[in-house]
């Protein structure tokens, strides 16, 4: 009796913990900004769901996306360059209305290959804030296209993968190998790209 209700609480422990965390970002259609919930949490903030846009996820998460809200369109608030609204979104708080039009990058210019000794000072003032985003595939992109440049070994980005032994060629981060569930938005590198030099 105590061997199986002890087999029965680890199983429902690891089963637990491969399903995924709601509330991460995903892409919906276009590349639309989206948010992980279920269909049900999607439809009833006004929302679109796709299937299939949420890595490693329990089968009712789906990717979330609402084009139009009041002054512009839903989007997590790390990623507006403009003003933003609240309670306008499905999903956490930090997806809001956002009034920018920009695109990529948080809606700033794509960076420039820094010197040596400045991409630390970047990471360090980028940690100090962390919020989910998706500016992180465009950052994730630039490097694995900088590769050289960059000496890079592999990059991270939104539980997705790119290494130069294993992947060698350019892909789009659709295409990049996924990562298992790591269970929050910092273990699967939603709100930061993780990137390894060759030492």
């Amino acid at each position: 009796m105590h061997s199986s209700t002890l087999s029965m609480f680890f199983t429902l422990l690891l089963s637990s913990h491969s399903l995924c965390a709601t509330n991460e970002p995903c892409y919906g259609p276009s590349g639309r900004a989206g948010v992980c919930i279920t269909e049900a949490s999607c439809t009833s903030a006004g929302g679109t769901a796709i299937s299939g846009a949420c890595p490693a996820d329990a089968a009712n998460i789906k990717c979330c996306s609402k084009p139009t809200c009041s002054s512009g369109n839903c989007r997590w608030s790390s990623d507006c360059a403009g003003t933003s609204a609240s309670n306008q979104c499905p999903g956490p708080a930090q997806m809001k209305c956002c009034s920018s039009a920009a695109t990529g990058f948080g809606g700033y210019s794509a960076p420039t290959i820094p010197a040596v000794g400045a991409c630390k000072q970047v990471s360090v003032n980028a940690a100090k804030a962390v919020s989910a985003t998706l500016s992180g595939k465009e950052i994730a992109e630039w490097c694995m296209r900088n590769r050289n440049t960059l000496n890079l070994k592999y990059v991270i980005w939104g539980q997705k993968i790119w290494t130069t032994s294993v992947d060698k060629t350019e892909k789009n981060w659709e295409n990049w190998r996924t990562m298992e569930d790591r269970g929050d938005l910092t273990q699967n590198h939603w709100d930061h790209v993780h990137v390894s030099y060759n030492g």
